[in-house]
């Protein structure tokens, strides 16, 4: 054999059992490919060298990555080693990834490590509907990458020349607790999860304000899902229960509020797992109050009743701007509630106020004075045309039948000498308690002549009957005293004239 020969296969042999550093890749069988960095993202730019047997003509060498061609050449004859660098390209699988360069029969393989993407977020909770901003690094660069929310898809973004992107995420509709949030170029090519939790939330009610038994609509997302006994609060009280849905969604539930007293209250609802949620805006119970009946006369009773007020607070009630005060004092209850009575004082017909009021709140009503006139009295003595004394004054009693009004009546009298008309009466008496009235004999005693009386009802609520008839009554003879006098002195001359005939004949005879 000549020397050439032995001294090339003494290197061959050299090379083949020279030991490699820790940093090489492990080889297959004489080959060799060492890579750095062994392990990056997409994009990481990669150095490698592979060590062949020497080829005795010149040979065609191929650089691959997970299967995929990355560069090729020709390693001329008697060469052993092969160096270069690449990117790794993009869409790649992240974990171990083999790299391995062949050359004819040889192939020299090394592994690279493809990182996983990485996320994170801008808040770690939040409500339904709420937005977090993704933040993604180590992706493929130019590579569209989806964000998936408990694995549904919530939109994608296209990364940088870095493998970077950011993406804006409304959180879905999804049961409160824990979720998890990944990313990547498909839903078995992901990021690690990360954790977001979702809090419950309570929209805003509809209505705001109401009186008592007022239905409230309740919306809410972010509850435990399917649960059939959500319990609803007004302030610290317990009104009623509502449901979630698969989602853990409160789908626009009503729940009334019954019997509460006065004040805005926050709205709460509590699920089974103990996850709670105040609505955005508070709920105004407002007062509201009824009277019965709506009208009447003096007197009548009237009820007054309301809910929504102030608890354990003492009620006020005025008519018009009297204050009254009911024999029973009315106060509200512990859940803002009252009931009672007043009588209806004396007033005059018509619409009066009257107001109700806690000290915080008052209410306004319309009640009605009744406007029924009372009847006519009846005249009964003196009987109309009599004729009471000869000369001197008079003080007859003047008496009329009793009436009666649910408002009570008193009466009022007159007496006009010689004038039917009533235009300047000699004496008017008024709110007479009584159904006669008697004359006074030193004031008020009535001198000769003709008079004419008459009389009328007027009830509580100062609503007057119309006049009686008036009927007469002479005081004293009705002739003048002229005549009176004339009449004297005739009789007189009738007496003297009889007395002169009477003594004549007597003297004829004798």
């Amino acid at each position: 054999m000549k020397r050439s020969s032995l001294v090339f296969i003494a290197l061959v042999l050299l090379l083949a059992f020279l030991p490699f550093a820790p940093a090489f890749a492990t080889p297959a069988s004489a080959q060799s490919l060492y890579i750095t960095p062994a392990t990056g993202s997409a994009g990481t730019l990669v150095t490698y060298t592979a060590t062949f047997t020497a080829p005795i003509v010149a040979t065609t060498y191929t650089v691959y990555f997970a299967g995929t061609t990355i560069t090729s050449g020709t390693l001329g004859i008697g060469g052993t080693t092969i160096t270069g660098s690449f990117s790794v390209p993009s869409g790649v699988t992240p974990g171990s990834n083999v790299v391995y360069v062949t050359m004819g029969t040889q192939t020299a393989t090394a592994y690279f490590e493809v990182l996983k993407g990485v996320i994170t977020l801008s808040a770690s909770e939040g409500v339904v509907g709420s937005r977090v901003t993704v933040n993604g690094s180590r992706f493929s660069q130019n590579t569209t990458i989806t964000v998936y929310f408990d694995g549904e898809a919530q939109g994608s973004r296209t990364t940088s020349t870095s493998g970077t992107f950011t993406h804006p995420l409304a959180i879905p509709e999804s049961p409160a607790g824990t979720h998890e949030i990944t990313a990547g170029t498909s839903s078995y090519d992901l990021s690690d999860a990360v954790q977001f939790t979702v809090k419950p939330s309570l929209a805003e009610i509809v209505p705001t304000s109401g009186g008592a038994f007022t239905l409230i609509t309740i919306t809410g997302k972010g509850f435990n899902y399917n649960d059939n006994a959500i319990d609803v609060f007004l302030g610290p009280t317990k009104i009623g229960t509502v449901q979630s849905d698969d989602r853990g969604t409160i789908a626009s539930k009503q729940v009334g509020i019954g019997e509460f007293p006065f004040g805005a209250w926050d709205v709460k609802a509590t699920d089974k797992g103990g996850n709670s949620a105040t609505a955005e805006s508070k709920f105004t119970v407002k007062p509201a109050a009824a009277i019965s009946p709506t009208g009447g006369n003096v007197s009548s009773p009237v009820k007054v009743s309301g809910t929504g007020f102030l608890a354990n607070t003492a009620i006020s009630v005025t008519y018009d701007t009297i204050v009254l005060n009911p024999a029973i004092p009315i106060r509200t209850a512990e859940k803002g509630t009252f009931s009672g009575n007043f009588v209806a004082p004396k007033s005059k017909a018509g619409a009066h106020t009257v107001a109700i009021s806690d000290g915080s709140n008052s209410l306004s009503f319309t009640w009605t004075m009744e406007s029924d006139p009372p009847p006519v009295p009846l005249q009964r003595s003196p009987l109309s045309g009599k004729s009471i004394g000869a000369l001197s004054k008079q003080s007859p009693v003047f008496a009329w039948g009793e009436v009666t009004d649910p408002s009570g009546v008193v009466y009022d009298f007159q007496i006009a000498k010689k004038d039917p008309t009533f235009a300047s009466p000699v004496l008017a008496k008024e709110n007479l308690t009584t159904a006669s009235y008697a004359l006074s004999p030193v004031v008020e005693a009535l001198e000769r002549g003709l008079y004419y009386w008459r009389v009328r009802a007027i009830d509580g609520a100062g609503t007057a009957s119309a006049w009686a008839t008036p009927w007469t009554v002479q005081i004293g003879w009705p002739i003048p005293i002229w005549a009176l006098v004339l009449l004297a002195l005739l009789a007189l001359a009738i007496i003297v004239l009889l007395v002169i005939v009477i003594s004549r004949s007597m003297v004829a005879r004798v």
